[in-house]
């Protein structure tokens, strides 16, 4: 009887070995939703201006790096902002990831910040093909639009209190270096 449990259990673990050792193929419509992002792939670097508070801006030298993950089902973006008064001086740093979310047919965004905090935030592409993510925090909302302008990254930063009076507070310019 013994015998007879050793084997089935053998019998169940080669089965079993063979079934997890394939790896699910990616969903299509995960990899087509994310394809839509392939412009975004790539080196890139250019000036922002960014508002600091009221009246106060910095202008930044921006880089961007963008890598395609997992069979292209995610994208890492890694922004560093270095203010042009002080090279040294790091404005902003943030890595976040991108991916498409199957069940509720949206672009999720994931982003990280230099001082710890995070965000969670929906994108979408709008009608005219730009692409915009944005969240909601207490008192605001906040959202990020990008624009593939002929090759170069072109993006707007805006915030707003009652979601329908937005104001700019972020504008990246940026060409790809490789």
């Amino acid at each position: 009887m013994k015998r007879a449990w050793v084997m089935a259990a053998g019998i169940f673990l080669l089965a079993a070995g063979a079934v997890f050792a394939q790896a699910p193929a990616p969903p299509e419509e995960a990899l087509a939703a994310m394809a839509r992002l392939k412009f975004l792939v790539g080196s890139w670097k250019g000036d922002a201006v960014m508002t600091m508070g009221p009246g106060a801006t910095e202008e930044v030298a921006q880089t961007e790096m963008v890598e395609s993950r997992l069979d292209g089902l995610l994208l890492v973006v890694e922004g560093v902002g270095t203010s042009k008064r002080s090279s040294q001086a790091v404005v902003h740093h943030a890595v976040a990831m991108i991916s498409y979310d199957v069940a509720s047919k949206q672009y999720r965004v994931i982003a990280y910040r230099q001082d710890g905090q995070s965000v969670t935030a929906t994108a979408k592409f709008l009608d005219d093909g730009n692409f915009q993510w944005g969240f909601d925090m207490p008192g605001r909302s906040i959202r990020y639009t990008i624009t593939d302008a002929k090759g170069d990254w072109h993006e707007i930063g805006e915030f707003s209190a009652d979601g329908k009076t937005w104001t700019q507070f972020l504008e990246l310019q940026l060409k790809r270096t490789s």
